[in-house]
């Protein structure tokens, strides 16, 4: 069983007007990470972006972009999850926001680039 706050899983969800509502109302769970499962150590945000959810990853952003840089206990970002989702729309507004293309994670998988190149999404790799 997965540790999660409501904010995780209003992201993981879709829920933007859930969202809104912590935003508001708790920002510190904004960066709070799950603490088990096979989402350990991840961010509302990861769970936004691996899900492609660009509206409420949006409204994540809004309150701090530094979050696009937090790591889970793999290592990886909301970038190395939506390349891997293969959710090109999200990849490009993550990096338009300043995520890092070439960062490893913890496994030595590949960086969201070249996994993106591996995985012949054509959008993402160029």
């Amino acid at each position: 069983m997965e540790r999660q706050t409501p904010l995780h899983l209003a992201a993981e969800n879709d829920h933007s007007e859930v969202v809104q509502f912590f935003l508001k109302h708790k920002p510190e769970l904004v960066t709070s990470a799950t603490m088990e499962g096979s989402t350990c150590g991840s961010t509302p945000l990861h769970l936004a972006a691996q899900h492609g959810h660009t509206a409420v990853v949006g409204l994540l952003l809004s309150k701090s972009t530094s979050q696009l840089h937090l790591r889970d206990k793999r290592g990886r970002t909301c970038l190395h999850l939506a390349a891997a989702n293969g959710h090109v729309e999200m990849v490009r507004a993550l990096l338009g926001q300043g995520a890092e293309i070439n960062i490893t994670d913890k496994c030595w998988l590949p960086s969201p680039r070249s996994g993106s190149q591996r995985h012949y999404h054509a959008g993402l790799a160029n």
